[in-house]
């Protein structure tokens, strides 16, 4: 890495980039820390959060057989209890209180779980700092670090805050196909099923086709094309959020409905009263097929 590169994390919405060498501190809300070298990122105030939960840093590693230098991104759990997950592909690492991680990649997802909630950062090796741009975008903050707020007024933020995660901003329409894809998931014996509704059911069920005509392959291939683009698209919105959470397995596999349907979870989709508002939309949903 350059001398004036660095590492980019973002936290919701909100982005910061810091010249190396730096280590950003992430944990439970409390006083800015200005120790030389560090900074101090406050992720929320819940005390199931550790007061210096983990930390990331950039880092060269010399290789012994060519003597050359890279650039790495390192997680350290700074939690004596707590320990933290890595997303860098398909599958998270647990790295475990006081343990750290070498990144093998230059972007990697760090947090976990907490209280219902996905908390956490998306960090990345930064090949250089940007230049400041006085017409909004990009604004210096007190601790000294680039931020890249999402907003063309230009308003500075405050160090010390971070806003929530981004949600995944479904419509009305997306929504429905996504509880009429897992209804079955959410429902007790003898309803249960753990494999996602077919697409004939999920046309059945949203009023796309009469039940006679869901065995008519050119109806069913042009009445779930909407819905099918739209889960493409929600997809798509997963990996922009969560990168590498989603497996790379086809949809026809269950490790990937799995992945799918717990992101949701995390996101809120599959609430008791959202199920029970779509059972009252949709009656077919609870009738056999």
């Amino acid at each position: 890495m350059a001398q004036d590169g660095g590492i980019r994390i973002q936290v919701g919405q909100r982005a910061m980039r810091w010249a190396r060498p730096r280590r950003v501190v992430f944990g439970r809300k409390h006083r800015h820390r200005t120790a030389f070298g560090e900074d101090f990122w406050g992720l929320g105030a819940s005390t199931s959060m550790s007061r210096h939960w983990f930390g990331v840093e950039d880092v060269a590693i010399t290789s012994q057989i060519d003597g050359v230098e890279e650039s790495h991104l390192r997680v350290r759990c700074l939690s004596s209890t707590n320990s933290v997950l890595v997303w860098e592909g398909r599958e998270p690492v647990r790295v475990q209180p006081q343990a750290s991680y070498l990144a093998q990649g230059a972007v990697l997802f760090v947090g976990d779980l907490v209280e219902g909630l996905v908390v956490g950062a998306r960090v990345s090796l930064a090949p250089g700092q940007p230049e400041l741009s006085s017409s909004g975008g990009l604004v210096r903050s007190p601790a000294g670090a680039v931020s890249e707020d999402a907003t063309a007024a230009g308003r500075t933020v405050s160090p010390g805050i971070t806003q929530p995660p981004a949600g995944l901003d479904l419509s009305a329409a997306t929504r429905d196909v996504v509880l009429a894809r897992y209804h079955r998931y959410y429902r007790l014996p003898p309803d249960f099923d753990p494999q996602p509704t077919s697409w004939e059911q999920v046309a059945v069920v949203l009023g796309l086709l009469a039940p006679a005509q869901a065995a008519d392959k050119g109806l069913l291939r042009r009445a779930v094309k909407d819905p099918q683009e739209a889960v493409t698209r929600l997809k798509q919105r997963v990996e922009a959020l969560h990168p590498g959470w989603l497996p790379e397995a086809s949809e026809t596999q269950k490790t990937f409905h799995d992945h799918l349907r717990t992101i949701l979870e995390m996101h809120r989709i599959f609430e008791p009263h959202e199920v029970d508002a779509f059972d009252a939309r949709h009656p077919l949903a609870r009738r056999p097929f």
